[in-house]
């Protein structure tokens, strides 16, 4: 155990904080809400976990729709800070590790963060353990292999290609109900335009996994 801890200590020592972007993922936030969350017509009073809620510029924005019960997920002290600045809950902790009861949350919104992940078979289980039956999950991630080489990001620990990402929702209970991509150009400070591509799904909860 003290040698998983000091190989979990090294990750979690590449956390950086998420101020807003304007320029870049703040509409691709409000792209990706038109496109999928709106489409959900989830009651106003569902529960939404915000996976890596950065400074909360998803949770703003569905905060206009009539959307309250919001709980951010974050291990950056100083995203964690400016959410609750702006009043909304949030839980400093890993997103393998919920301390949730089972079955409580009706959305998990999980929005460039899975690729984040050490682990993301562990990270699906603990999705699929506090969701509802049912309960949809929302995620979207880098695909690998582009010129802009996601794979070097220092926090960056699972940059896969979609069927690997299909495999593992499937074996941890996922149905997929949308796979779909995202192609932009995206412009560097340097005048130089790159392709960019992200992978989006959208899942329902099927069933639980057996431990035994």
């Amino acid at each position: 155990m003290d040698k998983f801890n000091r190989y979990l200590n090294f990750a979690q020592n590449t956390v950086y904080s998420e101020p807003e972007t304007p320029s870049f993922h703040t509409p691709l936030i409000k792209l990706a809400i038109e496109n999928f969350f709106d489409k959900l017509n989830l009651p106003h009073e569902a529960l939404i976990y915000d996976i890596g809620c950065g400074q909360g510029t998803f949770m703003d924005m569905v905060k206009e729709r009539g959307y309250k019960n919001l709980v951010g997920i974050t291990l950056s002290i100083e995203d964690s800070e400016a959410c609750i600045n702006k009043g909304y809950e949030v839980m400093c902790a890993d997103m393998s590790d919920f301390d949730t009861q089972d079955h409580e949350v009706d959305l998990i919104w999980c929005r460039h963060a899975l690729e984040h992940s050490v682990y993301p078979l562990f990270t699906l289980l603990e999705f699929n353990r506090v969701l509802k039956p049912h309960g949809k999950l929302y995620v979207e991630v880098p695909a690998p292999d582009l010129e802009r080489r996601h794979e070097f990001n220092l926090n960056h620990f699972s940059v896969m290609g979609t069927v690997m990402w299909q495999a593992l929702f499937q074996r941890t209970g996922f149905s997929i109900d949308v796979s779909n991509e995202i192609n932009l150009q995206l412009q560097l400070p340097e005048q130089k335009e790159i392709p960019e591509k992200f992978f989006c799904y959208v899942l329902t909860k099927k069933n639980e996994p057996s431990y035994s």
